[in-house]
């Protein structure tokens, strides 16, 4: 999945989730405890092996359910610390999807969903990728962009669009946290009397 899509993806899941249970929109350091659990494997793990080659790939110690207790413990100590005592569960919410949305995105290539990467170091997950961050990257994206010209990709874009587009109105219908909120006056002092 691309960085959009795994946000939308862990939003989505937190912002239904959270109006269930509470009843009330995302608060902004939910969010963005969302946004950043969303990114953190890729963020930690296509660097470690694309780049400074000390994993095996861009797929392996973040990506792994092993890893999912220390990060969520990490959370919490800083939920203490900064006072947002609940900012464990966002995190973990959107750090889970990143991981669910990575197992099952090759459904959107024709493939079929595979989570033996959340076993690794006890499973290889894939082969070795060292050509540098840069070079994964364009090579990701030209698999995109050749998927979107194919005619999977109609489907593949309605998807991508439903995905995007429902995040969006749920991130407006919580009152669109990590935005500024505006409040307008009815009495204002340039109004003429």
């Amino acid at each position: 999945m691309w960085p959009w899509e795994h946000l939308a993806f862990g939003y989505i899941l937190y912002s239904v989730g959270h109006r269930i249970v509470t009843r009330r929109g995302v608060t902004t350091p939910a969010a963005l405890a969302v946004a950043f659990a969303t990114q953190l494997p890729d963020l930690i793990d296509k660097p470690l092996a694309w780049t400074f080659e000390i994993l095996p790939s861009g797929v392996s110690l973040a990506h792994s359910a092993f890893f999912v207790p220390p990060a969520t413990l990490m959370a919490y100590l800083v939920g203490r610390w900064t006072g947002f005592r609940r900012l464990w569960i966002p995190f973990f919410i959107g750090y889970v999807s990143h991981l669910f949305g990575d197992g099952i995105s090759d459904i959107a290539y024709g493939g079929s969903p595979s989570f033996s990467f959340l076993l690794w170091p006890l499973y290889e997950t894939s082969a070795p990728s060292r050509a540098g961050l840069f070079s994964n990257f364009f090579y990701y994206l030209g698999n995109y962009m050749e998927t979107l010209a194919s005619p999977e990709g109609f489907i593949y874009v309605l998807i991508e669009l439903t995905l995007l587009g429902t995040a969006f109105l749920l991130w407006l219908w919580d009152g669109a946290p990590g935005l500024p909120r505006f409040r307008f006056s009815s009495s204002s002092p340039n109004r003429d009397r």
